[in-house]
């Protein structure tokens, strides 16, 4: 009978750990996609600034858009890093519709080539040819 209380007790402490353990990671998770989604925000908010100061500078409208990776990557810029995610979101941003284009070797070569970023840096990321916006996300 004693034997019974004991392991019932260690059992239901178990229970709860794996309970306790499972809400703190999904919480967690939760927390983990709202900072993202704000960084994600952010950095899409400092790019359409960027677009915006440049076209009331020169009296030009950015139209289309390539987009560079640097030479690593970051893994917190998750939806910049997805085809189907980046588009949406830039113009989302940006508040127009916009062309997406590729980039050409010249402009990776002469602009972004081995550059590995660890922050957002809008005067060497942002490379301006007259309608086009090139911008290499770190």
């Amino acid at each position: 009978m004693y034997q019974h209380k004991i392991t019932s007790a260690i059992l239901a402490c178990i229970l709860f750990l794996v309970f306790a353990l499972n809400i703190y990671k999904t919480v967690d998770m939760g927390v983990n996609q709202i900072v993202g989604n704000t960084k994600e925000a952010t950095y899409a908010d400092n790019i359409a600034y960027s677009i915006e100061k440049y076209e009331q500078k020169n009296k030009l409208s950015v139209t289309s858009i390539g987009i560079a990776y640097d030479k690593h990557g970051d893994i917190d810029s998750e939806a910049l890093y997805v085809d189907y995610a980046i588009e949406p979101l830039l113009q989302m941003h940006i508040g127009k519709d916009i062309k997406y284009v590729e980039v050409t070797d010249s402009v990776i070569k002469t602009y972004f080539a081995e550059k590995d970023w660890t922050s957002y840096d809008a005067e060497e990321q942002i490379v301006f040819d007259k309608n086009i916006a090139y911008i290499c996300v770190y």
